[in-house]
């Protein structure tokens, strides 16, 4: 049975400068929803979005927000990106207690999405399947930016439909229509997708083609 892809348009990639506007228009362009990372310069070696902007964002859209938090402890922040807005709540494996982070996240009231970054085996997140929502998967180094798209991160997406995982399961990172192509065949049902969208100059026709419409 064919999936429905969804399409979210990760604001790393938009003008921050004009951020309000830059959300409107992936919104008008029919993007299903917003890709936030929040980076605390520990976890990766940059520092990017807190409650506040996030806050602001969710004032500018109607739109889902899946909230990224790559950064140490983030249950301490859960509350906080909750109360912002986020509807999504999404944290990497390797932290030191993912149910507690996903307990804190349902106490909430929030979605709970869990995160492989490359080189993080399929295996370390197989004891979460039936705790999440959605499962995503980084096909860049986000520890690097520029960094093209990671082929294992295909690999992973088979693993994870195989594993018996029904949930939404995204890939984030370097995709173009190519990469998403195969990311959809793959069994991903959610493509995350920055630059490649912001800087399209019709961002409606660039987001149904990731989508493969």
């Amino acid at each position: 049975m064919a999936r429905s892809i969804k399409v979210y348009a990760a604001v790393l990639g938009a003008d921050l400068l004009s951020l309000g506007t830059e959300v409107r228009s992936v919104e008008a362009g029919g993007a299903d929803g917003i890709h936030i990372d929040v980076l605390d310069g520990h976890s990766t070696p940059y520092i990017t979005f807190g409650p506040k902007v996030v806050e602001s964002i969710r004032g500018a859209t109607h739109l889902p927000l899946n909230v990224h938090l790559m950064i140490e402890k983030p249950e301490r922040f859960i509350y906080q990106f909750a109360m912002a807005g986020a509807d999504r709540i999404s944290f990497d494996v390797q932290i030191d207690n993912p149910p507690a982070t996903i307990d804190g996240i349902r106490e909430a009231g929030r979605l709970v999405g869990i995160s492989l970054r490359p080189g993080v085996a399929v295996d370390d997140v197989l004891p979460y399947i039936e705790l999440v929502d959605m499962i995503l998967v980084m096909s860049t180094d986000p520890s690097a930016r520029g960094h093209p798209f990671v082929p294992e991160a295909l690999e992973k997406l088979v693993a994870l439909r195989q594993s018996g995982f029904t949930g939404e399961l995204a890939v984030y990172g370097g995709l173009n229509e190519q990469h998403a192509a195969r990311a959809r065949e793959a069994g991903a049902t959610v493509l995350v997708s920055g630059s490649c969208i912001f800087k399209a100059r019709d961002r409606a026709r660039r987001i149904a083609a990731l989508r493969g419409a």
